[in-house]
């Protein structure tokens, strides 16, 4: 120990003939230590910003979430990070990859293949939540078919002992399923916005909107359901009823009716819920499988199975009129109905 007190490091000699000249230059020896601190940090900033390649990424999340589901939130964050840096270069590959997941699972093998499909599909849900590009690219991948077909497997194995004991990634994969089918509020209200502004100066100016705008808003306007196939649509909603049928519990049953609330917003996929007894079925759940929130969910399906164009235009008629007779009663002092009394 003394020794290293009484026998300092030698400076190297270029270090020296360095130093020397760039203070004869009129640099002090502090400017110096500040610019290799400087250098020392950009080259460690560098090094930082290079992250490792994606599938190594990729295959540290599945890790990850095999060690515990909780994960799955950060993990997500990661996916969603990645998915959105470059320009979106790796989104495609990100939502094949889980997708290839999810496929490679077993449903009859052991309980750690079920703890992995519900990360999976935690995760999948979660980026599609947040991430619009992300659910065309999921759409045109086929998650729809690739869920529909482990549903129906679970369900055509399911037994009565087995109702109670719901595995998770059956809600997660319900989940993930209405999460691909959501509208885009932000984007809406944007192009709500948009149509305003151009409404208020169509009176004065010419509007010229290019193709990239065109088409999307075409895509912002377009139901996400029109973009699946009927028949899938069809199926999906026959394993929903017969979920309900089962009085699956509460969490499962939210997810449940919470996707058949978005099909049925086509009146052909809500008359299919009719026919497949789904409409009884909701009405005679037990406390058991009811969430809060319930009567809302429910009274939405009941009304997208009642509103077909022709009572549609039926309950229209009814209200205006309804409207028409209240709002004279309450000028019939004034002898003429006005505009501004609605």
């Amino acid at each position: 120990m003394e020794w290293l007190f009484s026998h300092p490091e030698e400076t190297q000699e270029d270090d020296e003939l360095a130093r020397a000249l760039a203070m004869s230059l009129g640099n002090s020896e502090s400017d110096i230590k500040e610019e290799d601190a400087n250098a020392n940090g950009q080259q460690l900033e560098e090094e930082i910003a290079q992250l490792p390649p994606v599938d190594e990424l990729l295959s540290t999340c599945i890790k990850l979430l095999q060690v515990k589901e909780p994960l799955a939130f950060p993990v997500h964050d990661l996916l969603l990070l990645i998915c959105t840096q470059s320009d979106g270069q790796y989104r495609s590959s990100v939502i094949s990859f889980i997708l290839d997941q999810v496929k490679d699972r077993n449903l009859t093998s052991d309980g750690r293949n079920s703890t992995m499909l519900s990360a999976l599909f935690h995760v999948f849900a979660l980026i599609l939540h947040e991430d619009e590009l992300a659910r065309e690219i999921a759409l045109k991948n086929g998650l729809v078919k690739i869920v529909s077909d482990l549903l129906s497997r679970w369900d055509s194995a399911l037994v009565d002992k087995e109702k109670r004991q719901v595995p998770k990634w059956v809600t997660t994969a319900f989940l993930a399923v209405d999460r691909l089918l959501q509208v885009d509020q932000k984007l809406n209200s944007e192009i709500v916005e948009r149509l305003k502004r151009d409404d208020l100066s169509s009176q004065q100016t010419s509007i010229n909107i290019d193709e990239d705008k065109q088409n999307r808003l075409q895509s912002a306007l377009r139901s996400p359901t029109e973009q699946i196939e009927a028949e899938e649509q069809k199926r999906l909603i026959q394993i929903a009823c017969h979920c309900i049928k089962n009085q699956l519990p509460s969490e499962t049953m939210h997810a449940v009716l919470q996707l058949c609330s978005s099909l049925t917003r086509k009146h052909s996929i809500a008359v299919c819920f009719l026919e497949a007894e789904g409409v009884s079925s909701l009405l005679n759940l037990p406390t058991s499988s009811l969430f809060p929130g319930f009567d809302n969910i429910a009274a939405t399906i009941i009304r997208h199975v009642l509103e077909d164009p022709q009572t549609l235009q039926q309950a229209m008629e009814s209200e205006i009129k309804h409207s028409l007779v209240a709002a004279a009663n309450r000028h019939s002092m004034e002898g003429s109905l006005h505009a501004i009394s609605f």
